[in-house]
């Protein structure tokens, strides 16, 4: 599978944890960020609320297409598209979650590994994607600007 692929159904499962009743319309907001923890001894893919709760544990067999050695930061740019899905859509405007708010990734401990994105009307989070090139524009833009 691809990395569009592999995102789409990561977007599926973050989709199920946000429909779940923890982070339901109703009631008071506690949830502060979404932690997402992907096992790929066991092929399970946690998302936990800001209280280490579990909101959805599914079993998820292309964790191991991703490979051992950068697991991590492959699962990363999954995570990261996989949001983006999400964003597009109506799940994230439908939780009842503070914002801004976090999805972020932990390992097997918990421990924070990377911001995969925070979900904020006021906040755009730089992408090394959209830095690629950028001092280079910026050098040529002052370039240009000196010259006139």
């Amino acid at each position: 599978m691809n990395i569009d692929e592999l995102s789409k159904q990561l977007s599926q499962t973050l989709d199920k944890a946000l429909s779940s009743e923890r982070f339901a319309k109703s009631g008071e907001q506690v949830v502060t960020d979404i932690y997402i923890q992907p096992l790929l001894e066991d092929g399970i893919i946690n998302v936990l609320d800001d209280d280490d709760n579990i909101v959805l544990s599914e079993s998820c067999g292309w964790l191991d297409q991703l490979g051992k050695s950068s697991f991590y930061d492959s699962f990363k740019k999954v995570a990261q598209k996989a949001v983006a899905v999400l964003k597009s859509g109506k799940s994230i405007a439908a939780v009842n979650i503070f914002q801004p708010f976090s999805f972020v990734l932990v390992d097997n401990k918990g421990e924070h590994l990377a911001d995969i994105d925070v979900v904020d009307d006021d906040t755009i989070i730089l992408s090394d994607d959209l830095l690629k090139g950028w001092e280079e524009d910026l050098d040529d833009f002052i370039k240009k600007l000196l010259e006139d």
